[in-house]
């Protein structure tokens, strides 16, 4: 009864206001603690994704290779994020080692690109100087036959086999060249081979069309009143199966860097293209002779040593010799690498290609046409040489072809890239001497013979007498006839 008297007293509004006040106490307070555990959140939070979002902009610099801006970004973010987790503190240091280990390989790969620049830069200028220093000498014998013991040939043989008969003249220096010349007169005979591995056809079409047009070419040489060295006992030959070794890979590459001397030595070039029948059945004649790419490489050795000078074709079994004149000359052509290789016929068997092997011998002949233009020698030939190469100039000196071996897709190679812009230039830096060039030789009234020209290196060879120690003729391995009288030095000036 005393209790239900103490509650009436209350009045409902006094317990309402005392119930009002403590939910607005508790309001307040929980307010504020929700506020704090916000911006204690948010601190939290800021605290924990500063790092993480560091390291995602240093594996984006990471990724675009800005190795040092990542690395600076990430030592920044270890200054401002003193304390943080064990997992942010791994991340970073992992992304450290990874970032200076990166670093490194970059640093390494850089040097690596430079020393292969340089290494590549080198390889250029060697190439470039062996082609141009070696154009238009003699780096390996011209090899010869009679023309009386060819004409007595059953069939085209090879160089091995004439040289074990003693049936070859070798000519190991071009001082020796130019004596024999003196008394011997050289026909130059260009053709296609007629079957896989040998010159000739089961007819020997290629001989006998050989065997005429040495007669012809003979005579011609004879007609121009060259005295008894123009005589048929003193007529020889050069042409490819019996005069370049066919066993031996690297002394062919010697010769064919050796056919500009050839070629302009020779005092008639004759391109033998009968009508005839290849070993695939497939007719061969001067149009079939113009897609081979060897053929093609005698061809514009030949002109750029000499230019047209007796340059001729004997087209027929039986015709006579066909000029090439300037009006001619558009329908040969001298694209060596657009021609036909037969390792390239052959899918490269041998995993070797031809047209490699014509790079630096084709730059030699581009040089000599360079020099003798910039020596202002030869020019009424050469011009119109130089004026055919620069106006087709990426067919002439392709910078990539097309390699492919049996069974594997075609992959494409570097051929010359940079080396015809080198070659020009390294041309334009020689001297005038360097750059004088002449094929000829000559003789002086008494009957000797007389060289007098330029060497690559500014130094004038001469020989006012037939016999000297070094320059001699050697028939197959003998040595034989200029023996030294006294008072020959033999030294070379």
């Amino acid at each position: 009864m005393q209790h239900k008297v103490l509650v009436n007293m209350a009045s409902v509004d006094v317990v309402r206001e005392a119930s009002q006040e403590l939910n607005l106490q508790l309001g307040i307070t929980s307010a504020i603690i929700l506020a704090f555990a916000c911006v204690l959140a948010l601190v939290l939070s800021r605290v924990v994704s500063t790092p993480f979002r560091a390291a995602r902009d240093s594996m984006f610099l990471l990724g675009d290779m800005r190795v040092e801006d990542a690395l600076q970004r990430n030592s920044e973010t270890k200054r401002t994020c003193r304390w943080s987790f064990t997992e942010v503190s791994d991340l970073r240091l992992s992304f450290f080692h990874a970032a200076t280990c990166l670093q490194a390989w970059r640093e390494h790969e850089m040097d690596r690109r430079v020393q292969l620049e340089e290494e590549r830069t080198s390889r250029i200028h060697k190439t470039v100087e062996k082609a141009v220093r070696g154009a238009g000498k003699l780096v390996h014998p011209m090899v010869l036959i009679s023309a009386d013991a060819f004409s007595k040939l059953e069939q085209l043989t090879s160089y091995e086999e004439l040289r074990n008969t003693r049936k070859l003249v070798f000519l190991d220096t071009e001082e020796a060249l130019a004596m024999f010349k003196a008394d011997n007169s050289i026909i130059f005979l260009s053709h296609q081979w007629l079957a896989w591995g040998f010159p000739d056809n089961a007819t020997k079409t290629h001989l006998n069309a050989m065997k005429r047009a040495i007669k012809t070419a003979s005579a011609r040489v004879g007609a121009k009143g060259a005295g008894s060295r123009c005589a048929w006992e003193n007529t020889y030959v050069w042409v490819d199966y019996c005069s370049i070794a066919q066993d031996h890979r690297g002394m062919q590459m010697l010769a064919v860097s050796s056919l500009p001397v050839y070629s302009a030595s020779a005092d008639i070039f004759v391109i033998i293209a009968p009508p005839a029948e290849h070993q695939s059945s497939r007719r061969c004649d001067l149009q079939s002779y113009n897609a081979r790419g060897w053929c093609r490489a005698e061809m514009l050795a030949k002109i750029c040593s000499s230019g047209l000078e007796n340059f001729f074709i004997f087209a027929s079994g039986e015709g006579d010799l066909e000029p090439v004149t300037e009006d001619t000359l558009p329908s040969l052509s001298m694209f060596v690498f657009e021609g036909e290789f037969s390792c390239c016929q052959q899918r490269h068997i041998k995993s070797s290609c031809d047209k490699e092997a014509l790079v630096e011998p084709v730059l030699g002949l581009y040089s000599l046409v360079l020099r003798q233009i910039r020596a202002n020698v030869n020019c009424k030939n050469m011009e119109p040489i130089m004026k055919h190469i620069r106006d087709n100039k990426e067919r002439f000196f392709p910078t990539l072809y097309s390699f492919q071996a049996e069974g594997v897709g075609a992959e494409e190679r570097e051929l010359f890239g940079p080396l015809v812009g080198a070659t020009e230039a390294y041309v334009e830096e020689l001297s005038l001497p360097e750059c004088t060039v002449s094929f000829h030789s000559w003789q002086r009234p008494g009957g000797e013979p007389r060289l007098s020209r330029p060497c690559l290196f500014g130094r004038f060879l001469k020989f006012e007498s037939p016999r000297f120690s070094d320059a001699f003729v050697r028939h197959a391995g003998n040595t034989c006839p200029y023996p030294m009288q006294p008072g020959d030095s033999g030294s070379l000036h």
